[in-house]
């Protein structure tokens, strides 16, 4: 047997010396004595951070190992009474200079040592040459080390990357590496970002190979290196020592890894000397007794402060100690037959994955499982108990070895996931030594599992028994159901019986689930195997970016984040489900298609084709029930949901069948199997039918788009949705179908004329209130004129705080977080109200650009303007006396906006709705020529906020010389409210539209100073001078800006 002293992470500074002399000394003597006692400790690891912070507190690295080596090393060997060959040591990211290497060069080599090659090179010349060149930081260390092994009296190998001993305790030859994984360490992202070098372990590994007992020691563990080599030198190491001993994360874990050629055994010690006071059960000083034999025992110590004693770690374990039993070697068969299944499965089945997934067109021509996946946010759910959620990440799932099941709604992802999953322990089996079996439960039937996974692996029944016992395989189980209504009852069981026959293999299963906000009671009533239940929820900004970033070039940000800004407002405006599939195809659309999306009705008509015909090459019916026969069907079927008026949308399974049945024998003659038709549809998602057997819309996307498809095919049922009692319940509808005909000029005249009526009786506002008096606000008390932001607002703030890559994000996935509430529809309204007239007649005149009557959209747009003008004043009005009644703003009201800020900014907020609903450079001329109508006098209002809303929306669609426009408007600007929402559209321009230090940049701050010396009325001459002046002040201005 060999006794193994494990220390770490003493961290020596001056507190943690005086703490070592003062108090801990004593008492880890006293109780490495008692130790002794049963048997002599043979050997002392210490597995890095021997100093802190690179000696800080000591004058440097070198000086800090001096007082190391005297204060720490040498008491402890003249106690043990061993010799300075029986204690080795490993570098620890606190052992290194930080401020060694230039950051110039740290950054050259960063972006150099991205593959394992260029990391093996690196070092090949690092050790040939005997040279630190970028690495300085560790030569400190790796002088000491020299220095003190120089006279051991045992074999040994060192270099740059080299440090191994080989010693006789007893009749063993005990090999020892140094492994040093901190020479990357540079700042405190060291997570994931770790290299050792595949050449630098291989060396060390080749001196120590004849011995009998092989051992590393290396600071950090295996889930920190960079994901370039994490999985090479894992396995390596794993098969290469016996055990390995590590430091860094403060805290005592011990585990065995088995592997097919044997087992290796892993022991993190905790921190040595750091926080000796502390009582925290996640921070404690102590060590690591390790007994090696044909067992491994390890006796874990703890310091108590309060008793100045160490004691037994009960916190790992009861009695402080516990013994890991080395498993047997597999056989040379079992081996064999677990390659053969791992290499079957990918012969027969990864195509299949890889064709699962749709990919950007940078991926075209290599897509497969592993670059075309994207994770979906996922979590367990606590939120629905008001607990704090823990987000699950894809590393979780792998890690772990709790069965789990993940819920989600249809196309959330969670057969991707399984894809995923099973394509990383087929990729990565030498590091998991799990055999991954993909399961559809809708294929089983009557079929018993192991015939199943005889299927799917063409192994025979002896050796998928052999396999089970063992507990090798992981079941991916896509389409788990509980449902009685599915009658899968037998299935179930049977899932359960292999459960109960074979409990070592885990299980992966998805689960459809609707409602996330609860468990399923089939579930709870039913499952027997305990899951670890997981919830997929919809992607979040980060997601989408990600996959964007497959189908753009990632060199133009701008554009990039334009892109991804337009795609989140267009899922939220239009309820387009926010998963993989939805995004992807929203892609596609815009990158694919011979016929661009011009507007979101075209954008929907190529989503849904892509849905009916594109990804299915063996379509139903293809040459004679095309897609267009398909769209007329679902469009009958969308006219019969809606003519219910019930505000259900739903029809009953026997309902369904029978109109398909009718529509194709009776209404158009074909004598096509309703049955089939039915599955496709259900297959191809456009209906779901649920527990009641109830069926509707998968998404309220797809009834908007298909009445809108009726409406244009069918005269009656158009006249249904736009009679005068009903049409302001569909105002998506009427969107849709305007932008699919795009020149419909009598319905553009019904909305126009009822756009009038609604908004005729608010006509007085403007007779008796000056907009651009009512929205300027004075001071409460003394009536004093507030001060325009633009005169004391700095150039420089704005330019320095664009808003960070994390704050975008939080501001999208607010926008993506209510799409998943939109699951039903409410057309329950009795009349029309101001806001959604608005709406229709801004949809209905953006999508009309075919119409052949000019003046007719100039007139529409022009009373647009105006209405949006008295119903800012209107909405100011009913706000004040909501807030008099109740004493507080309305609920949906954001909680950062106070009622004076609205009151002074709401038709700035309006304009942003306009450009929502009506921008569209098709619209660039009739804008245009409300602009010159204004400056000539002939405007509703004559006020500056009128002027306003048309110059911004042309800037917003940036029409031809809108900076012109622009620094004209804001040259003759006077209206205080008017020049705070120009410097509002500004900031957000020029945080939107320009990079730093660019044209556009310098435009958009020009402008601002432009405004700023109109504010302060300061001569032209001076702005040069302003504009210096305001870049080398930075002070922030977030406040102002609300972003």
């Amino acid at each position: 047997m060999i006794r193994i002293l494990h220390i770490t992470d003493f961290h020596l500074n001056a507190r943690t010396l005086r703490d070592w002399n003062d108090f801990y000394k004593d008492s880890f003597f006293d109780k490495l004595k008692d130790l002794q006692e049963s048997r002599r400790i043979d050997l002392v690891s210490f597995t890095g951070d021997l100093i802190d912070k690179g000696g800080k507190d000591f004058g440097g690295a070198s000086p800090a190992f001096s007082k190391f080596k005297e204060h720490i090393i040498n008491p402890i060997l003249d106690f043990l009474g061993l010799d300075i060959s029986r204690f080795i040591i490993c570098p620890g990211n606190h052992d290194i200079n930080r401020f060694a290497d230039d950051e110039i060069d740290e950054i050259g080599l960063k972006g150099a040592l991205t593959t394992s090659e260029k990391i093996v090179s690196f070092i090949e010349k690092s050790d040939e040459n005997n040279s630190y060149n970028r690495i300085q930081r560790v030569s400190d260390y790796k002088i000491f080390e020299n220095e003190l092994y120089k006279n051991i009296d045992c074999e040994k190998v060192q270099s740059v990357f080299k440090f191994s001993v080989k010693f006789k305790i007893g009749d063993k030859l005990i090999g020892i590496s140094s492994i040093n994984s901190s020479w990357r360490c540079y700042d405190d992202n060291d997570y994931s970002n770790i290299l050792v070098g595949e050449n630098q372990l291989n060396n060390n590994y080749k001196f120590i190979e004849d011995c009998d007992v092989k051992i590393a020691l290396i600071h950090h563990q295996l889930d920190w290196l960079a994901l370039a080599e994490k999985k090479t030198i894992t396995s390596h190491i794993n098969k290469n020592y016996d055990l390995i001993l590590s430091g860094h994360v403060h805290e005592s874990m011990s585990s065995m890894t088995t592997g097919l050629t044997g087992s290796c055994f892993h022991n993190v010690s905790p921190s040595g000397l750091n926080q000796i006071r502390t009582d925290s059960i996640n921070f404690v000083n102590g060590f690591t007794i390790i007994d090696y034999n044909d067992s491994i025992t390890c006796h874990y110590l703890k310091y108590s402060h309060n008793q100045k004693i160490f004691v037994d770690n009960t916190d790992i374990v009861d009695s402080g100690k516990e013994t890991f039993i080395k498993p047997p070697l597999e056989t040379t068969a079992n081996i064999e037959n677990y390659r053969v299944a791992i290499d079957n499965i990918i012969e027969d089945h990864y195509s299949e994955m890889n064709n699962h997934f749709i990919t950007g067109k940078k991926n075209e021509d290599d897509v497969n499982v592993k670059n075309a996946f994207v994770c979906p946010p996922i979590d367990d759910g606590k939120r629905l108990n008001e607990e704090k959620v823990t987000e699950t990440s894809f590393t979780d799932i792998i890690n772990s070895d709790e069965n789990m099941l993940f819920l989600g709604p249809q196309e959330s992802g969670k057969k991707s996931l399984l894809y995923r999953i099973l394509v990383e322990f087929l990729d990565e089996y030498d590091l998991y030594k799990k055999i991954p079996v993909f399961i559809d439960f809708n294929l089983v039937k009557n079929k018993d599992f192991i015939t199943v996974i005889k299927d799917y692996t063409r192994l025979n029944t002896a050796i998928v028994k052999e396999i089970l016992a063992k507990g090798r395989f992981i079941f991916l189980i896509d389409n788990i159901s509980y449902h009685e209504s599915k009658n899968f009852a037998n299935q179930i069981n049977k899932l359960h019986k292999l459960r109960v026959d074979y409990p070592k293999n885990r299980i992966i299963g998805a689960y459809e689930h609707d409602n996330l906000g609860i468990l399923p009671t089939e579930i709870i009533n039913y499952c027997k195997i305990p899951f670890s239940y997981q919830y997929v929820r919809g992607l979040k900004t980060k997601e989408i970016k990600a996959i964007m970033n497959q189908w753009l070039p990632s060199n133009d940000k701008m554009k990039n984040e334009e892109s991804l800004e337009k795609l989140v407002s267009t899922f939220s405006s239009y309820h387009l489900p926010n998963n993989a599939l939805s995004v992807h195809l929203y892609l596609w659309c815009y990158e694919n298609s011979t016929e661009k999306p011009i507007n979101q009705a075209m954008l929907m008509e190529i989503y849904v084709d892509l849905i009916l015909e594109k990804l299915n090459k063996d379509n139903i019916y293809r040459n004679s029930f095309d897609s267009k026969n398909k769209v007329q069907l679902i469009s009958m079927i969308a006219e019969k949901i809606i003519r219910k008026e019930d505000n259900t949308y739903v029809l009953s399974y026997s309902e369904f069948h029978d109109l398909i049945g009718e529509y194709l024998r009776e209404k158009v003659g074909f004598k096509y199997d309703q049955d089939v038709i039915i599955n496709y549809l259900f297959e191809r998602k456009i209906f779901t039918k649920d527990t009641n057997n109830e069926v509707k819309f998968s998404q309220v996307c797809f009834l908007h788009f298909f009445v809108a498809k009726r409406m244009q095919d069918n005269q009656e049922f158009k006249e249904f949705i736009l009679n005068e009692s009903r049409y302001f319940n569909y105002p998506k509808e009427i969107d849709y179908y305007t932008g699919l005909v795009r020149s419909d000029l009598s319905t553009f005249n019904l909305i126009f004329e009822r756009f009038k009526k609604v908004f005729e009786p608010m006509e007085f506002i403007l007779n008796s209130v000056n907009p651009d008096d009512y929205f300027n606000i004075k001071n409460n008390q003394k009536n004093i004129e507030k001060e325009p932001l633009a005169r004391n607002i700095e150039v420089a703030k704005i330019k320095e705080n664009r808003p960070s890559d994390k704050k975008v994000e939080q501001q999208l996935d607010e926008q993506l977080n209510r799409i998943s509430k939109a699951k039903r529809e409410n057309k329950d309204k009795s009349k029309i109200d101001f806001d959604r007239m608005m709406l229709i007649m801004c949809n209905v005149l953006r999508n009309s650009e075919g119409i052949e009557d000019l003046d007719l959209k100039k007139d529409a747009f022009n009373e647009i303007i105006k209405h949006n003008i008295t119903y800012s004043i209107l909405y100011t009005q009913l706000l004040i006396k909501y807030v008099i009644q109740n004493k507080t703003l309305p609920a949906s009201i954001p909680s950062h906006f106070s009622l004076d800020y609205l009151l002074q900014n709401f038709p700035y907020h309006i304009q942003h709705s306009l450009n929502s609903h009506l921008g569209t450079q098709k619209l660039e001329v009739v804008v245009l020529d409300k602009i010159v109508k204004d400056i000539k006098g002939n405007s509703n209002t004559k006020s500056e906020i009128e002027k306003y809303l048309s110059v911004a929306l042309y800037s917003d669609i940036q029409g031809d010389d809108f900076e012109k426009q622009l620094r004209k408007f804001i040259k003759n600007s006077t209206s205080l409210p008017v020049q705070n929402f120009l410097l509002y559209k500004l900031t957000e321009y020029l945080y939107k539209r320009s990079k730093e230090n660019s044209d556009n940049e310098k435009m958009y701050l020009d402008l601002i100073s432009d405004l700023k010396i109109k504010s302060q009325k300061l001569p032209k001459r001076l702005k040069e001078k302003i504009k210096k002046d305001l870049i080398e002040n930075k002070n922030k201005m977030k406040k102002y800006m609300g972003m």
